[in-house]
């Protein structure tokens, strides 16, 4: 907790996350972390968001947003997943014509083994880590895409914006406005962490 709140206050310092500014430069900053694995994620992650959703100004592309840049701070190898074909755990009542996700790779910081990867629902509540096994796996880990309703995935936000994939299949360029991606705009610390159970220990 304490090496997310020094990146949040870097930024803060520097007066780079102000609201109603523009996208803040720099955007990604580094902060040291030493655990890369699903511990280290959940460490980052696990949790819910202090603003309640709201689509078309609090949605899944702020919060994905926010999430991809914490992680990408924090040295994750994470990205963007955006498709328009469903279906996806989404809350109750909340249907998207286009549905945007993140996901990240995970490492044994000791031997740098990849160990796997990870997407993330940012509308659930809590904050909802789809591993591999998982009943909802397959509503996220698609293909990359060639086609109009493929997934498409975005290394970084500059990426997203300007409609740049890693595949070079995709004939379909898709770009996203900052407007859809703004979380600066709602403050730093965006993450509540769930509340730790008390132990009570009985006395003989």
């Amino acid at each position: 907790m304490a090496k997310i709140l020094a990146v949040l206050f870097i930024l803060a310092f520097l007066g780079l996350l102000c609201p109603g500014q523009a996208l803040p430069e720099p955007y990604y900053v580094n902060a040291t972390w030493n655990d890369h694995s699903m511990q280290g994620l959940k460490a980052l992650v696990d949790g819910e968001f202090t603003v309640p959703f709201q689509y078309g100004v609090f949605d899944c592309g702020e919060r994905s947003a926010y999430l991809e840049w914490l992680l990408q701070c924090h040295g994750f190898d994470a990205g963007f997943c955006m498709d328009g074909s469903g279906p996806w755990a989404v809350p109750a009542g909340a249907s998207f014509s286009t549905h945007m996700w993140v996901t990240a790779a995970l490492y044994n910081d000791t031997t740098g083994v990849y160990t796997g990867r990870v997407y993330i629902e940012t509308t659930q509540t809590p904050i909802k880590i789809i591993t591999w096994g998982d009943p909802d796996w397959d509503k996220y880990a698609r293909l990359p895409d060639n086609e109009v309703y493929g997934m498409k995935n975005f290394l970084s936000i500059y990426d997203i914006m300007a409609g740049i994939t890693p595949n070079t299949a995709d004939d379909d360029p898709v770009s996203v406005e900052e407007s859809e991606l703004d979380w600066w705009q709602f403050g730093t610390d965006l993450i509540k962490k769930p509340a730790q159970k008390k132990i009570r220990f009985k006395t003989v």
